[in-house]
């Protein structure tokens, strides 16, 4: 039997793509999930690639389809996954009065006004770049990280 590239149901995150890729290349989902990511990063062509094969592949054990049918119910995917999305946030944005979302919330703002400085020209902003910003995020991450394993623990030991 011949083996066909097709969008997986079984080990789908978003719409599939990556699991079926990693299905047909008979390498781990992950890899090809984070190869999606670093494509993204650098390029800006994942996001791309991987709306176009969500569009073009078929879904593994359905009937087949004409190219019409095909590209249809992948626009219709992306449109209910992209919905199911923006409720899940708008869900999470209600409910959350935590200390990471403030802590994200005003990161995001500073950051965003110090970028406008430097566009703007303001002279002791130059050495704001992306390439000072890079390390500033994981170090960020991290200390949301520890800041709610801290408020979580409530100062107990993890062994208690």
């Amino acid at each position: 039997m011949t083996k066909r590239l097709m969008r997986s149901q079984t080990r789908a995150m978003l719409g599939g793509v990556c699991g079926g890729l990693a299905e047909y290349l008979e390498v781990e989902d992950n890899l090809i999930r984070l190869l999606f990511v670093m494509f993204t990063l650098f390029s800006g062509v994942g996001v791309l690639v991987y709306i176009a094969l969500w569009l073009i592949l078929p879904v593994a054990g359905l009937t087949s389809q004409s190219a019409h049918e095909q590209l249809s119910q992948g626009a219709d995917d992306i449109v209910r996954r992209a919905q199911a999305i923006g409720e899940d946030v708008r869900r999470a944005a209600e409910s959350s009065r935590r200390p990471g979302v403030l802590v994200l919330g005003v990161t995001l703002l500073l950051v965003g006004v110090a970028f406008l400085l430097q566009v703007i020209g303001i002279r002791w902003m130059q050495w704001f770049t992306l390439n000072t910003l890079w390390p500033a995020v994981p170090i960020l991450a991290g200390l949301v990280m520890i800041w709610h394993w801290l408020a979580g623990a409530g100062g107990r030991s993890p062994d208690e």
